[in-house]
C-alpha cells in the first residue's frame, strides 16, 4: 500500500466519524428537545381520564350515613322513609298550600319540585325540603296584600337572595348559637304543629280564622261544644295506635298502613252515609294532579307598583327559609347517633335552596324551605342518604298524578293524628331531662326560646334566646377562648414504641367553640405520617364544659376513630385495629359532667383514666404490646396472622 492511499484511508475514516459524531450529537439534541417537551406537556397538561359510565346501576357506589353501599343497597334502605314521608307530605302539602293563601295544587308542587332538586344538590342526609308551616303565615299576608299570583314571583325573588347570602359566605353565622336554642325551637314548633290540629281533631269547622296562632287556638278552645264525636273517635283511637305501635314496633311502617287504611274508611262513609266525617275532599275539594304550570306574567305590573315591599317581602322569606333549612339540617346532625357522612355541609345545603327555590317559583310553586315534622320522620325511619328526599319527591309526584281522587278521602282526623304523633316524637325529652339534672341555666334558656317561639313565633323564639345566651356568655365567660395543643407521643418519653395521638384541650369547651375545637382536634390525624395505634384526650388545663362542649368530645372520639382505621387502612398496614381512646388528667370538678359523654363513661369503666398523658400512652402501650405477644404465641413465630 503507497503512502499516499494510506493517508487517504484515513481522512475518509475521519470525515465518516466526524459525520457519525455531527449525527449522534443532532440526535442527542432532537431527543432532548423531544423530552423537555413531553416533560413540559406532562406537568403542564395532565392527561385527562375519560369518564366511564358505569355498565350497571350494581357499580355504583354511594357515600352514607353506614359507610359506602352499592346504589341498589341505599336505595332498599331509604325506601321506607321516603315513602313515610310522601304520604306525610301529600296532607301536608295540600294543607299549606291553603293556608299559604294559594292553592293545594301549588303546595303539592313546591314538595315535588323543591324535594328533587334538594335530593340531588344538598348535603343532608336527613333534611326535607318543601311547603312549611312557617311560612305559611308570612306568605298568606302577602298573598292578601299584592294576590296569590305573586307568591312563585316572592319564590324566585328568596331564591336569588340565598344565592346573594351564599356568595357573601352568610350562612356560617347562622348555626352560632347553643343546642339548648335549637331544642327550645324545637318544641315550639312541634307544640304550634300539634296544637293546630285541634279543629282537624275534633271536627271543628266554619270558626273564625286569626293571624296569630294563640288567637286561633283560643278560638278553637271556646267552641269545643261544637266538637263531632265522628272526627274524634277516628282521631283519638289512631293517636294512641300510632304512638304505642311506633314505638314498640318500630320497624313496620305504621305510619303509612294506618292512614291508609282510613282512605278506605272515608270511601266506605261517604258511600254508607254512616256520619259526617269531614275528609280532604270535604276542605279542599277534589284534589287535581297537575303538577307543572308557570307564574303568572299579570302579577309584575303589581309587583312594579310595590317593589319595595315585595323586596322586603323576599328578604323576610329568604330570612326565614334559610333558618329553617340549617336549623333543621343541623338539629338532625345532632341527633344522629351513626353519621359516617359527617356534619352536612352549610354551603352546598343554601346552594340547594336556593336553586330549590328559583325552580319551584318557575313552575308556580311556593317557596320551600326545611321542614321539621317530615325531617324528623325521615331520619326516625333510617335514612342514610339525601337519596331519601329525592325518591320521597319522586312518590309525592305519582301520588299527584296517579291517585289523588283516592286521595281525596283521607279523612281529616287521620291527617290530624299523624301531625300530632310526630309533633310529639319531635319533642327532645331526654334532652330536657338532661338539662333539668346538670344544666338549669340552658334548660332556662330552651324554655324561655319555646315560649317565645310558641305565643309569638318560632323564628322569633329563635332569634330571642340565641340573644339570651349571648348576653349569659357574655357574663358568665372569663376565661380564654380555649385552645388545643396537639402532638404526638412520640416527644413524650423515649421508651415507648407506639405512635399515639396527643390532643390537650385549653380553656372551656362550649356551644361558642365545640365545633372549631372539634376540627382542630382532628387535624393531627391527618398529618401523622406513621401508623396510629390509638388518641389521648388530655384535659389538664380544661376549665369549663356543657353540655354542648360533652357532645364535641364524642363526636371528636368518633371522627378520630374513623380517620386513624381509615388512615392506616389507605397506608397500607396490616392488621388494622380500632384505635384506643384515653383520657388524662380529667379535673374533679368536671367528672360529673363528663358522664354524660359515653366516651368517657367507657374509659372509667376499662381503667383507661389516666393522671397524665405519660401514664396514658404508657398504659395503651403496655395492653397493645401484650395483645401482640399473645397472638404471636397463637399463631406462632415467622406465620401471619389471621
Amino acid at each position: 500500500m503507497t503512502q499516499a492511499h494510506a493517508l487517504h484511508l484515513v481522512e475518509s475514516s475521519l470525515q465518516s466519524m466526524d459525520s457519525d459524531l455531527l449525527r449522534s450529537s443532532d440526535q442527542l439534541v432532537e431527543d432532548m428537545e423531544k423530552r423537555k417537551q413531553a416533560n413540559l406537556t406532562h406537568h403542564s397538561h395532565p392527561p385527562k381520564q375519560q369518564f366511564k359510565w358505569p355498565k350497571k346501576l350494581s357499580d355504583i357506589v354511594l357515600s352514607t350515613t353506614e359507610g359506602p353501599e352499592q346504589l341498589t343497597t341505599a336505595i332498599l334502605k331509604n325506601l321506607k322513609p321516603a315513602i313515610l314521608v310522601a304520604v306525610l307530605s301529600v296532607s301536608l302539602s295540600v294543607g299549606l298550600g291553603i293556608a299559604s293563601g294559594s292553592s293545594p295544587t301549588a303546595g303539592l308542587r313546591t314538595a315535588v319540585w323543591g324535594g328533587i332538586i334538594c335530593g340531588i344538590f344538598s348535603s343532608s342526609p336527613y333534611n326535607i325540603v318543601g311547603p312549611a308551616g312557617a311560612l305559611s303565615g308570612q306568605l298568606s299576608k302577602y298573598a292578601a296584600q299584592y294576590g296569590s299570583e305573586v307568591l312563585p314571583w316572592i319564590a324566585i325573588g328568596s331564591g336569588l337572595l340565598c344565592a346573594v347570602m351564599l356568595r357573601l359566605g352568610m350562612q356560617k353565622y347562622m348555626l352560632f348559637m347553643p343546642k339548648s336554642v335549637f331544642e327550645g325551637f324545637t318544641v315550639a314548633v312541634a307544640l304550634v304543629i300539634g296544637l293546630k290540629q285541634v279543629n282537624y281533631a275534633l271536627g271543628l269547622t266554619g270558626l273564625e280564622k286569626h293571624e296569630h296562632f294563640v288567637d286561633s287556638l283560643w278560638e278553637s278552645i271556646t267552641h269545643l261544644d261544637r266538637a263531632e264525636w265522628g272526627s274524634m273517635v277516628v282521631f283519638f283511637p289512631q293517636v294512641i295506635a300510632l304512638y304505642t305501635l311506633t314505638k314498640f314496633y318500630p320497624k313496620i311502617p305504621w305510619m303509612v298502613i294506618i292512614p291508609l287504611s282510613t282512605i278506605l274508611l272515608g270511601f266506605a262513609v261517604e258511600q254508607g252515609g254512616w256520619w259526617d266525617l269531614p275528609m280532604l275532599k270535604t276542605e279542599f275539594g277534589k284534589l287535581p294532579n297537575d303538577i307543572i304550570s308557570l307564574p303568572q306574567l299579570g302579577a309584575l305590573p303589581t309587583i312594579g307598583q310595590n317593589f319595595i315591599g315585595f323586596v322586603s317581602a323576599c328578604g323576610s322569606v329568604c330570612l326565614v327559609s334559610v333558618l329553617e333549612t340549617l336549623i333543621s339540617a343541623k338539629i338532625a346532625d345532632i341527633r344522629a347517633e351513626q353519621n359516617e357522612l359527617g356534619n352536612f355541609d352549610e354551603a352546598k345545603e343554601l346552594g340547594a335552596l336556593s336553586l330549590a327555590q328559583l325552580v319551584c317559583g318557575a313552575f308556580a310553586g311556593l317557596p320551600p324551605t326545611g321542614v321539621f315534622v317530615r325531617a324528623s320522620v325521615n331520619q326516625l325511619n333510617g335514612s342514610t342518604h339525601k337519596i331519601s328526599q329525592f325518591m320521597n319527591a319522586i312518590i309525592v309526584m305519582i301520588i299527584t298524578v296517579a291517585t289523588m281522587p283516592a286521595f281525596s278521602y283521607l279523612p281529616l282526623a287521620s291527617v290530624a293524628a299523624l301531625l300530632v304523633v310526630s309533633a310529639v316524637r319531635m319533642v327532645p325529652f331526654h334532652f330536657l331531662h338532661e338539662l333539668w339534672l346538670h344544666d338549669k341555666k340552658h334548660l332556662f334558656i330552651c324554655i324561655f326560646t319555646a315560649v317565645v317561639g310558641f305565643i309569638s313565633d318560632p323564628v322569633e323564639g329563635l332569634l330571642a334566646g340565641t340573644l339570651l345566651a349571648f348576653l349569659n356568655l357574655a357574663m358568665d365567660e372569663h376565661e380564654a377562648p380555649g385552645g388545643v395543643v396537639l402532638e404526638l407521643s412520640e416527644s413524650l418519653s423515649d421508651d415507648i414504641d407506639l405512635t399515639f395521638l396527643v390532643i390537650k384541650f385549653a380553656g372551656p369547651i362550649n356551644y361558642a367553640n365545640s365545633d372549631s375545637m372539634v376540627r382542630r382536634g382532628t387535624r393531627i390525624s391527618e398529618l401523622c405520617k406513621t401508623e396510629i395505634h390509638g388518641a389521648v384526650i388530655d384535659m389538664t388545663y380544661l376549665t369549663e364544659i356543657d353540655l354542648d362542649g360533652v357532645e364535641g368530645i364524642d363526636r371528636l372520639c368518633d371522627t378520630l376513630v374513623r380517620r386513624i382505621k381509615r388512615k392506616n387502612r389507605h397506608a397500607g398496614y396490616q392488621h388494622v385495629r380500632d384505635p384506643m381512646i384515653l383520657f388524662a388528667s380529667v379535673p374533679s370538678h368536671l367528672r360529673l359532667d363528663l358522664e354524660r359523654s359515653r366516651h368517657y363513661r367507657g374509659s372509667v369503666e376499662q381503667g383507661s383514666v389516666l393522671p397524665s398523658s405519660n401514664a396514658a400512652v404508657k398504659f395503651a402501650n403496655s395492653i397493645i404490646s401484650a395483645k401482640h405477644t399473645a397472638e404471636e404465641k397463637i399463631v406462632g413465630p415467622g406465620e401471619d396472622q389471621v
